[in-house]
């Protein structure tokens, strides 16, 4: 897969950098809308060519033709996960696709079947744009500050194909990017900071756990040279306690950066701590149980559609499945495009109550971070929450292995969690707090018997 050797290849990655990295600076809100309408119609019409659009799209009415602006959306069918399942692998490109200089993304799926997804090389290269202009915003030079990442290396991630397998390794024989070190998020934490140490670095990007890590390490005494001017989290949800105490560990803004494997780069934090979505990058709908728009003071599903790539179109996507909020605030930072209030986390990954009340993950994580954060965070390495039923509710978390001998502490830590659970948010649950010795790498944070989808009447909490 030699594309940097590729002249053609080459000058559109060029034109595409000089022209799309300054976009949301250069264009006002008007000029962005006419931008996305076009990508918007290019987008439909390569869908046409792939069985499961052209399938769904026949059986919605919809022709080519009917679709004029993103004002037209309303018309198209939604798609979601268990589609793209469905139409996997084959069905999610269109004939003339030359899948032989594809990757193809492979991501587990509770149905057995793993959730597949083509990229051409270009799509990977625009998510790393997106990235860079998050560097860009907060002042730092891709090609010179030094700069550390620590993404997801595990099998079959994307961030192995963006830095390990796609762009990166075409880079580097026209850029050494000595300038960019990179680890694992599973990585061990002491010995990352011990590397970090020795670099330096001006900005530290990773995932919210490894970054809280890092931050116990340093206020335990360790990492004394890594003095980070900009840190930007992504991947999870970066609860405002997280936030503060990564904030308060390195003296230095802590930003965050919102995207997905299917859609790429979706908002990012910038410099006044508003979220501005890549409005030329995606069409975002924010919508209710019926599938109707909400205002922009009430919660809402986030449907995505990216207007860019030619390998498997993501249009109406549901599959995300976060609550978001929109923004009508202004941010006077430069930035064109619109803005999300905030990023409550994936529904499914919420707790629900007898009521009827949905304890949202950013609700549930900022709960529990400021007991763990009052009551000693050293000591607290992972959290797992299990709902087994509308009443019982398990919470495991595991203790640092040199920490054994603050028991005591520990144990008034369970107590005060259980009774701080039950007491703010209904006394008629069962809380048990647990330690668990071990988890895997890819445990998710919360597991939930309860299928949030058919509570009807939904208040978020």
């Amino acid at each position: 897969m030699y594309f940097f050797l590729n002249p053609v290849f080459i000058s559109r990655i060029i034109k595409g950098y000089v022209t799309e990295i300054d976009r949301m600076w250069r264009l006002n809100y008007e000029q962005i809308k006419k931008y996305q309408n076009r990508a918007f119609r290019k987008t439909v019409k390569n869908a046409f060519h792939t069985k499961l659009y052209k399938e769904k799209y026949k059986q919605a009415g919809v022709k080519p033709d009917d679709i004029k602006t993103v004002h037209d959306i309303s018309k198209l069918p939604f798609v979601s996960k268990e589609d793209i399942r469905k139409y996997s692998p084959d069905g999610l490109v269109s004939s003339n696709f030359d899948k032989t200089r594809a990757i193809i993304n492979y991501t587990s799926g509770t149905t057995g079947k793993p959730l597949s997804i083509y990229f051409d090389l270009y799509t990977i290269y625009k998510s790393v744009l997106g990235l860079i202009r998050v560097l860009k915003e907060h002042n730092v030079k891709w090609n010179k500050t030094k700069i550390v990442i620590i993404p997801d290396y595990s099998e079959n991630t994307i961030e192995t194909e963006y830095f390990r397998g796609g762009i990166m390794p075409h880079i580097k024989p026209f850029f050494k990017l000595n300038n960019i070190k990179d680890f694992h998020t599973y990585d061990d934490p002491k010995r990352v900071l011990q590397e970090i140490d020795k670099f330096q670095p001006e900005f530290l990007g990773g995932y919210p756990g490894m970054l809280r890590q890092l931050a116990i390490l340093k206020k335990n005494g360790y990492g004394k040279n890594v003095n980070p001017r900009v840190i930007v989290s992504t991947g999870g949800i970066l609860g405002k306690f997280t936030k503060e105490y990564i904030k308060e560990a390195f003296s230095t803004e802590v930003y965050d950066f919102y995207g997905a494997t299917e859609t790429g780069p979706i908002a990012f934090e910038c410099r006044n701590k508003k979220y501005h979505i890549f409005s030329d990058f995606n069409y975002i709908e924010v919508l209710d149980d019926k599938n109707q728009p909400v205002s922009s003071d009430k919660l809402g599903h986030i449907v995505t559609t990216r207007l860019y790539g030619k390998a498997t179109p993501i249009i109406r996507y549901t599959g995300l499945d976060d609550i978001v909020k929109l923004s009508d605030e202004k941010c006077n930072c430069g930035l064109s495009g619109e803005l999300l209030e905030k990023i409550y986390g994936r529904e499914n990954k919420s707790i629900v109550l007898p009521d009827g009340k949905i304890i949202l993950p950013s609700t549930l994580w900022d709960f529990l971070g400021e007991i763990v954060y009052k009551n000693d965070v050293k000591y607290v390495e992972r959290v797992q929450v299990i709902q087994k039923t509308l009443r019982k509710i398990e919470i495991l978390i595991k203790i640092k292995k040199n920490q054994k001998e603050t028991i005591p502490i520990v144990d008034r830590l369970f107590t005060v969690i259980k009774n701080e659970f039950e007491k703010t948010f209904n006394t008629d649950i069962e809380v048990q707090v647990k330690e668990k010795e071990k988890f895997k790498p890819h445990d998710p944070p919360v597991i939930s018997e309860i299928d949030v989808k058919k509570i009807e009447n939904k208040i978020y909490i």
